[in-house]
């Protein structure tokens, strides 16, 4: 599975981190779906916590907007999760 950079800057990311987003339009592709869980698809998944008083944020990058484009993900049978966001 090929994963998207929002996923592999979490993993890179340590508490108190900021990522930032470079504009631009993401094509986001099934192949991209993190995980799959009874009838949903969990594209980009943010589960990585900081601590308290150290979060890991994300935000675009100065003047710049990024785009995800979620059209060709259309998987049979699941709804989709563009961003399921369990970490803090």
């Amino acid at each position: 599975m090929k994963k998207h950079p929002e996923m592999r800057a979490q993993d890179a990311a340590s508490p108190g981190d900021t990522v930032f987003i470079r504009g631009g339009t993401y094509r986001i592709e099934e192949s991209q779906i993190a995980k799959q869980e009874r009838i949903f698809a969990h594209v980009i998944q943010l589960d990585k916590s900081g601590v308290d008083g150290k979060r890991i944020h994300y935000l675009a990058y100065r003047n710049e907007q990024p785009v995800f484009d979620f059209s060709s993900v259309k998987p049979l049978e699941n709804r989709v999760y563009a961003f399921s966001v369990s970490g803090s």
